[in-house]
């Protein structure tokens, strides 16, 4: 079984995601047995992978695995369940909360969503004090309880299943700062399997998880979160992580640079506890052997072409939008969206009918702002976007004339291949890494040095002011996409299987 390793996903995802679904997509065409496993324990972590179309044969979550929660599991939990109005009166209730009294003294409130599934109960004492806190999982069913001391700092959290038995015990420690200090897990045997903190209880799901199928690979996609329990399972595995990013600061003047990304610090520096890494792109290959060991790493593309895109119509520039220029990111800094912006009015002051859309969830609000307030400077409300976040993108670059990339540093950019294989040229800054690995110059794209926004424009103007020179710009694009089908990449992904069946045959 191959493992995709992260977190829990939000209702608004980001690269490394969409690079887990894309991936898992492509072992169901070719009938390889995988699942993407989330650490994490955020309430809607079930509602979002559903959102996204995982199953429970294709998803496990770390706390769903300990305390036996079924993905699919489904109940209603109201307010006349809970019992709580047969004891006590309704001293106050609105479409969000009700809370119950017992004569003036508060006994508790419950927070209930719009179709009346609640969502948390707290619970009062005669000092008006909340002590105790249940949260309830969107499932339905009581699935955390808060304990607080009289200072309200927590000192107890307990994780249940949906048959109300109690599977984890979190306790808290004040000194010198509050924090974990004790993890006990409940098996359903009775034993008590006691833990130090929430890396040693992650090794342990792992462990756990490694062994309730033979001979799997995991691939660690958020290594800052798991890197660390990966490299302390206990149990033998076939452990892989993912440089989903550029692996150190500064590799644009020093291709050897040894100041790691702090995403990568921790299994870099513990080369040895892993069987290897896996690396997106040539160029960052190339840079990454000047200072690690050659045979750690292996290239796999994150990009996979499915079949049905690389067979569906060529959309022609008539029945594209005119000016339209698209960025799919997220509002980041290292996106260099400000920069972007600034293109486009060097575009636009040339070329009237040129708009740019930009995609993408919020990763930062100062930053936002400020791109809105670059917007306003230059007069660009009525040409520059801000779209926020689409699951659906086909139609976007569908509609689309080009994209521009304005990134630093990357490690690569899945939207920039998809948009290529809807025709889209790419006009991009020559960062590490990326733009090389899929721009092939003169065919379905150009590439300026970094912070060239004049060249960046001339290229652009080029491209959207001449329909014939774009056509065949687009038609590269179209053509160049099949380096990236789904046999291509699974054939790397092969590879990858054949190096975990020799480290299982090793005694």
């Amino acid at each position: 079984m191959f493992y995709f390793v992260g977190n829990v996903f939000s209702s608004e995802i980001t690269g490394i995601e969409s690079a887990q679904l894309k991936r898992l997509k492509l072992f169901q065409l070719f009938h390889e047995p995988a699942k993407v496993v989330s650490t994490g324990s955020a309430m809607a972590r079930t509602v979002n992978a559903r959102k996204y179309g995982l199953t429970k044969e294709t998803y496990i979550n770390e706390y769903d695995f300990l305390c036996e929660v079924p993905f699919d599991f489904r109940q209603q939990v109201t307010l006349a369940s809970l019992g709580l109005a047969g004891h006590h009166r309704v001293s106050h209730h609105d479409p969000h909360f009700t809370r119950y009294a017992d004569g003036d003294q508060l006994v508790a409130q419950v927070a209930t969503t719009a179709d009346g599934q609640v969502t948390s109960v707290r619970y009062f004492d005669a000092h008006n004090r909340s002590r105790v806190e249940d949260q309830y999982d969107p499932r339905g069913f009581l699935a955390v309880r808060y304990y607080y001391d009289e200072s309200l700092n927590v000192v107890s959290k307990v994780f249940f299943n949906p048959q109300g038995k109690a599977r984890l015990r979190f306790l808290y420690t004040d000194q010198p700062t509050p924090r974990v200090g004790a993890i006990q897990v409940l098996r359903p045997d009775g034993r008590v399997i006691i833990l130090s903190n929430i890396d040693a209880l992650q090794s342990y799901f792992f462990d756990r998880l490694n062994e309730s199928t033979p001979h799997n690979v995991f691939i660690v996609d958020r290594t800052q979160r798991n890197a660390w329990a990966i490299e302390n399972m206990k149990t033998k595995a076939f452990r892989l992580f993912h440089l989903h990013n550029v692996h150190a600061s500064g590799l644009a003047a020093n291709a050897a640079s040894r100041d790691l990304n702090y995403n990568y610090r921790q299994p870099l520096n513990n080369l040895d506890r892993w069987e290897g890494a896996i690396v997106l792109t040539d160029q960052q290959m190339a840079d990454i052997r000047l200072t690690f060991p050659a045979a750690k790493f292996i290239k796999v593309p994150a990009v996979v072409i499915p079949p049905a895109r690389l067979a569906a119509p060529r959309v022609p520039v008539a029945a594209r939008t005119p000016g339209k220029i698209i960025a799919v990111a997220r509002i980041d800094r290292q996106k260099q969206l400000k920069e972007l912006v600034q293109v486009v009015k060097l575009i636009h002051d040339q070329q009237a009918d040129t708009t740019l859309d930009i995609w993408g969830l919020t990763q930062e609000q100062k930053y936002k702002d400020e791109i809105l307030a670059l917007i306003a400077q230059l007069h660009l409300e009525e040409v520059v976007k801000l779209k926020g976040f689409s699951k659906e993108l086909n139609g976007i670059y569908d509609h689309a004339r080009l994209m521009i990339l304005t990134s630093r540093i990357e490690g690569t950019i899945l939207a920039l291949a998809e948009a290529q294989s809807h025709g889209v040229p790419v006009v991009s800054y020559d960062f590490k890494y990326g733009p090389r690995e899929f721009i092939l110059p003169g065919r379905n794209g150009e590439i300026v040095p970094v912070g060239a926004r004049q060249a960046a424009a001339a290229q652009a103007l080029k491209l959207l002011g001449d329909d014939e020179t774009w056509q065949r710009y687009s038609t590269g694009c179209y053509d160049a996409s099949a380096r990236y089908s789904a046999d291509h990449v699974f054939a790397s992904w092969r590879a990858v299987k054949a190096r975990a069946e020799a480290f299982y045959c090793q005694q």
